[in-house]
């Protein structure tokens, strides 16, 4: 499998994932200015956008947007507020929430609520709209890196048979697809 090939099957789900995970990854001190920081409310809210829904199209749609920000990223929030209702817990950061949490057996969904409330911000606060050019310098080699090693995966990957070469993968077809990440 060639470059040009796989460089196509990059996805933007696939490129939004490596990205968001890379992000994280520098964001937690390897390189402080590397991507950005997420705001710390005071409280379990839902933080307000850096930009408008549609300022990331078309790399990601209003619409995409509306449903994971306004519905899905809305609803971690909502469900820690209502863990942390009457509690001590009640008027803290979702970064506080997370730390006095992180141990405690018996408040695992507060910590996953809260952990997927503040990940998303810090995702969304990672973004901007037109994007934020090419990396640069160690942040380039990282992501070059990485794209080596999936590259490489791709390509020394198995095959499989498609569904309709036959029940079970058996059969006298011989069309093959590439496993996809």
């Amino acid at each position: 499998m060639n470059d040009e090939v796989i460089q196509t099957e990059l996805n933007r789900r696939s490129f939004l994932l490596t990205a968001g995970g890379l992000c994280v990854t520098l964001g937690m001190g390897v390189f402080p200015a590397g991507c950005a920081q997420s705001p710390t409310p005071s409280s379990p809210t839902l933080p307000a956008l850096p930009y408008k829904e549609d300022a990331l199209e078309p790399a990601i749609s209003r619409k995409t947007m509306e449903f994971h920000y306004g519905r899905h990223h809305k609803a971690y929030v909502d469900k820690t507020a209502e863990l942390v209702k009457g509690t001590s817990l009640a008027g803290v950061s979702f970064l506080e929430i997370m730390k006095q949490t992180v141990s405690a057996p018996d408040k695992i969904a507060l910590f996953n609520n809260a952990a997927q409330a503040w990940n998303h911000d810090f995702f969304w606060n990672s973004l901007t709209p037109g994007g934020g050019g090419k990396p640069e310098g160690e942040m380039a080699a990282l992501v070059e890196n990485h794209l080596d090693l999936t590259r490489t995966s791709r390509r020394n990957s198995p095959t499989r048979r498609s569904p309709s070469s036959g029940a079970a993968g058996h059969g006298s077809s011989s069309t093959e697809t590439s496993l996809r990440w």
